[in-house]
């Protein structure tokens, strides 16, 4: 059996259960269903109706794709914006993740784009990337990291390298 631990979903401030299949999302019970901040308190309200009552709604705040000044002002206007709509936690880059953890203690917050200091990445469009060390430091509960260990020849040899010598140190396992 495959298990959907996230499930993303674009919600529109006049978002309806019925335009994306609610019963559907509620028959799925994933662990987590991402949305954008960005949609409003009404939208992600709404959603969040929908979900089964342990699926946790994580609002996207900004994409680590996307660069531009004022980053961080942004990204706290729209996790204002999901806070009050109800989401369980946010995504955030590394350069936001500190100061989303002292406004919101009590979330999840989830870091993309994370990699190794001496990563490097071919035809990358990521912005706002970090590393595991500063992503955990600063408060992260998970981190998502594609790229470096797809891309890698070895995979699975470099997934391990990463949680031995860089996520293991952090988190002292």
């Amino acid at each position: 059996m495959i298990k959907r631990e996230f499930f993303p979903v674009i919600v529109a401030p006049d978002f309806s259960p019925a335009k994306c299949g609610g019963e559907f999302l509620f028959s799925l019970k994933p662990d987590m269903v991402t949305a954008m901040c960005a949609a409003g308190e009404e939208g992600i309200n709404a959603l969040k109706k929908t979900l089964h009552p342990s699926t946790k709604l994580i609002g996207v705040t900004k994409l680590t794709s996307k660069g531009g000044e004022n980053s961080l002002d942004r990204v706290l206007r729209l996790a204002e914006k999901g806070s009050r709509g109800g989401v369980d936690g946010f995504t955030c880059s590394v350069h936001e993740v500190s100061r989303l953890r002292e406004q919101y203690p009590d979330k999840i917050l989830i870091v993309p784009s994370v990699r190794s200091p001496d990563a490097v990445i071919a035809e990358d469009d990521q912005k706002r990337t970090g590393t595991f060390r500063q992503a955990f430091i600063d408060g992260a509960d998970y981190c998502i990291s594609g790229r470096q260990i797809i891309r890698n020849e070895y995979p699975l040899q470099e997934l391990r390298r990463i949680y031995e010598e860089e996520i293991s140190l952090v988190l002292g396992q």
